[in-house]
């Protein structure tokens, strides 16, 4: 069975959808994506219900829906690995800055001091580090690849990773 000239240009938009989103750490590009994937996944669904045509208009947009739920799949395959990429390299940061403070009874001031490049860890990973007002300790954090909004917060008192979703 041929493809049909639709189900190209769905297979094309959609997998220049992906590797933009993929080139990303924002899990915006994720959400977006989402949302069309699914409104267009239902657009077609509801095209084979209720617009009977030939069989092989009704299979072309099943097709449609695979090449689009394969995509969408293949798309959080990506994302759940570049998450798991940046908590891995948040540990070691974690780790560099508790070694940090072992070894000179404070915190570092700055990324730069550990010897990081900071614009490298924030673009690539997310990862931020800073100190609050008025506290003696400072803050990592590193924004989620997978939910708006969502991100990890170290707890130097307790080396532990806190997952917050406000």
């Amino acid at each position: 069975m041929s493809i049909s000239k639709a189900n190209y240009s769905v297979l094309i938009v959609f997998t220049i959808l992906v590797v933009l989103c993929s080139l990303g750490q924002s899990a915006l590009s994720f959400y977006v994506f989402q949302k069309i994937a699914l409104f267009t996944v239902l657009y077609q669904g509801i095209r084979c219900v209720f617009l009977w045509g030939s069989v092989k208009s009704i299979v072309g947009r099943l097709i449609n829906i695979a090449i689009i739920l394969t995509l969408l799949f293949l798309l959080w395959v990506i994302k759940v690995y570049q998450d798991d990429n940046a908590q891995e390299k948040s540990n070691q940061v974690a780790t560099s800055i508790e070694n940090f403070y072992l070894n000179n009874h404070r915190y570092p001031s700055s990324f730069d001091e550990l010897g990081i490049n900071s614009a490298t860890v924030r673009d690539e990973f997310r990862l931020y580090y800073f100190y609050h007002k008025n506290e003696r300790t400072p803050a990592l954090m590193r924004e989620s690849a997978l939910e708006i909004g969502d991100y990890w917060l170290y707890q130097f008192s307790s080396n532990k990773w806190i997952y917050v979703s406000p």
